[in-house]
């Protein structure tokens, strides 16, 4: 590694010239996105919940973990997808940033409770419309109805906890979102890509053979199931942006998408090959993640470590200059604030514009002081 140029060595002060160093400005166009990510109107999402219902209602009877990747792959093929104008990285769990997106396999007494308060209570409002209303509470909320994960941990409580609980002595069993704050395996799905892990999957069931546990099996299938997921869902940003580079006017914008549908195309079975594929492969596992669990927190973790040797070996071939390294991060990290979670009233009390847990670590030593390996000179 030349850290001249990477930039990585252990005295970043003499591996960056000083300017570098300076506080930065975003450019105008990603200044612009941030812009519209916080001036866009707050709003109820019914697509997730309706197609979750869906999902479950079609798989009655299978286990759990397949009912769950047969979920996320019709919310793969069913949510309404777009490409916004501004945006060099792709992907979101919702139509548009920051919705409240109801995820009904958790609770929806504390939802049906709380509808029409949404748009008015102090913390975290979220506009939602009368049709909308009637939705749930005629075609959504009745199918979930002792199903919840709230009504099957309230039924396992033992009768002194529940008494405890009703007399507020404390709580349990939060459900405005799913618990848990979980570190993917980042590294191994942009060194393997779908296609990788599919083949990792078939060798372990081979592996494991016929004669081995039942539940064991059903791993393996719905992670099967949850890959094609996967695969299904890129690819229908890469079809999406080949049909706006065709009717797009500006000669820039359509070079950009037509990047956007070559990277998409080829994540959807292979790992990333440069810098700008890794971080569309990180986004599109995350918006992944959350549209199965909406979850309080899925970190990307060491993203240094994993992400620094695409950067080197772009910097070192001339592919990227710092400058563009840091616009495409920047998008990246706007991405990270498209995800909302939906709070109770009680929750949003204390959370109210709480991030959800995109927690990253950066820098760093092991033990006895030595450097992690890409941070060595």
């Amino acid at each position: 590694m030349n850290p001249s140029v990477v930039g990585l060595s252990r005295d970043p002060a003499t591996a960056f010239p000083a300017e570098i160093w300076e506080t930065t400005r975003p450019t105008p166009r990603v200044a612009g996105i941030r812009k519209r990510l916080l001036e866009t109107e707050r709003v109820i999402d019914l697509e997730r919940a309706r197609h979750a219902t869906e999902s479950y209602q079609r798989t009655e009877g299978e286990p759990i973990a397949v009912r769950r990747a047969k979920m996320l792959l019709h919310l793969a093929r069913s949510l309404s997808i777009t490409i916004w104008p501004d945006e060099l990285i792709v992907g979101n769990r919702s139509l548009l940033p920051r919705m409240g997106v109801i995820a009904p396999e958790g609770a929806v007494d504390w939802i049906d409770r709380e509808l029409e308060g949404l748009p008015c209570r102090p913390q975290d409002r979220f506009n939602i419309q009368a049709g909308q209303i009637a939705e749930l509470r005629e075609r959504i909320f009745p199918y979930w109805r002792g199903k919840t994960l709230e009504d099957i941990v309230a039924g396992r409580l033992p009768d002194d906890v529940q008494a405890a609980v009703r007399g507020k002595a404390f709580t349990l069993n939060q459900t405005d979102h799913a618990q848990g704050h979980i570190l993917p395996d980042v590294e191994t799905w942009l060194r393997l890509g779908v296609g990788g892990l599919r083949q990792a999957v078939h060798a372990a069931r081979q592996q494991a053979g016929s004669g081995s546990e039942e539940a064991q099996g059903t791993f393996y299938r719905a992670a099967l199931v949850a890959l094609q997921a996967a695969q299904e869902y890129i690819l229908r940003y890469a079809a999406l942006a080949r049909q706006l580079a065709a009717d797009c006017a500006d000669a820039g914008r359509c070079r950009e998408l037509a990047d956007i549908a070559e990277a998409c195309a080829w994540l959807s079975e292979n790992p990333a090959r440069d810098f700008r594929e890794a971080l569309q492969a990180v986004w599109f596992l995350f918006v992944l993640l959350q549209m199965e669990s909406n979850a309080s927190s899925f970190s990307p973790g060491r993203f240094d470590q994993y992400m620094a040797p695409y950067l080197e070996r772009d910097l070192a071939a001339g592919r990227l200059t710092l400058p563009q390294a840091q616009e495409l991060l920047e998008h990246f990290w706007l991405k990270f604030s498209e995800i909302v979670l939906l709070r109770s009233s009680s929750s949003a009390r204390y959370f109210a514009g709480f991030p959800i847990g995109f927690n990253i670590v950066l820098g760093g030593q092991l033990a006895g002081g030595r450097m992690p390996p890409t941070c060595s000179a």
